[in-house]
């Protein structure tokens, strides 16, 4: 059976139109649409329980944050936004949860909104009790603080071609240090410390998340990246983002991470997730 995918368009009363085609050929996911739509700034989420969603306005706020930084002071109504949301949970109560994702042209039609849902995938329970395996590459985003959908145009090739056993590809710096995943967050744990880079990667939203359950948990954070090479030395490593959540690593490139997979710290971060997504999710 063919996967649930849908577009939509807020038109000039502040309503959603069904769009069933973009530049007349059809489309089977979100990331068919973001390559056929004007480039711009986006944002994706994930419900739960059908209509509930985790820090709904920290997304909205990242749209203001993505426009400003590409030069445009949009103040986004994001009422609107909300409420158009809530009309496509309507008419999607048959699916029990969604991923969403909310782009603002920034090149064509300044300003236009557009919504993408599909039936939410998560990774299988294995991925979660032995860890995935992941690759690294050089690259990086041109503006990391931007959520643009231009990097998701220019990774889409990337992505389809990635073995079917790798979950993500890691970025690279020139000088090998260890940046984000192509969707996700990184983080390595090393001496009971969280290492993760902060300067040149996206500031995502389960990545705060994680911040804020690891001082609750007296866990220390320390924003900085590490290098390929001492990747010999770390004890654990994860990679977070709204449909993964915290997701344990046991090998990049190949080259196993610690003793165990999740490692105990990965282990106390994903009970200490779930526990904060049944107390702060909120309806639409």
């Amino acid at each position: 059976m063919m996967k649930y995918v849908q577009l939509w368009k807020i038109n000039k009363n502040n309503e959603i139109d069904p769009i069933t085609k973009i530049q007349g050929e059809t489309f089977s996911t979100l990331d068919e649409i973001t390559k056929k739509l004007p480039d711009g700034a986006y944002t994706t989420l994930r419900t739960y329980q059908h209509d509930y969603a985790l820090n709904i306005t920290d997304h909205f706020n990242r749209l203001d944050e993505t426009c400003k930084l590409a030069g445009y002071d949009l103040k986004i109504k994001k009422e609107i936004l909300r409420n158009n949301l809530k009309k496509i949970l309507q008419q999607t109560k048959n699916i029990s949860d969604l991923r969403l994702r909310i782009s603002i042209d920034l090149t064509e039609s300044i300003g236009d909104i557009y919504i993408s849902d599909e039936e939410l995938s998560v990774p299988p329970s294995e991925a979660y009790l032995q860890g995935v395996d992941v690759i690294t590459k050089k690259m990086h985003r041109d503006n990391p603080k931007a959520k643009m959908t231009g990097f998701l145009k220019s990774t889409s090739d990337l992505r389809q071609e990635m073995p079917q056993d790798i979950n993500e590809i890691l970025m690279l710096t020139a000088d090998d240090k260890l940046l984000e995943g192509l969707s996700s967050n990184f983080f390595v744990i090393k001496d009971k410390n969280i290492y993760t880079e902060e300067n040149d990667v996206l500031s995502g939203i389960t990545r705060s998340t994680v911040f804020e359950i690891a001082d609750l948990l007296g866990i220390p954070v320390i924003k900085e990246g590490i290098y390929l090479k001492d990747l010999p030395e770390v004890d654990e490593a994860f990679i977070t983002s709204a449909s993964r959540l915290v997701l344990p690593i046991r090998t990049i490139d190949k080259l196993p991470i610690g003793e165990q997979t999740p490692g105990l710290i990965t282990q106390k971060l994903m009970t200490a997730f779930q526990e904060k997504i049944k107390k702060s999710i909120k309806k639409i």
